[in-house]
């Protein structure tokens, strides 16, 4: 369906636009969190290795 513009936004795309947005910002959230973990687990690792070697 093609949509007309008439000078006013539709509600189809004020949601799709809200829809992209909210993808794209927990999909770089996912990410974040994920290097966090995975920083904070190397340096637990970090830890133990020095704290076995003493």
């Amino acid at each position: 369906m093609i949509a007309e513009f008439n000078g006013k936004i539709s509600e189809d795309v004020k949601e799709g636009v809200f829809a992209f947005i909210f993808a794209v910002f927990f999909s770089f959230l996912k990410t974040f969190l994920i290097e966090i973990a995975r920083s904070a687990l190397c340096q637990w690792a970090l830890d133990e290795v020095v704290q076995a070697q003493m």
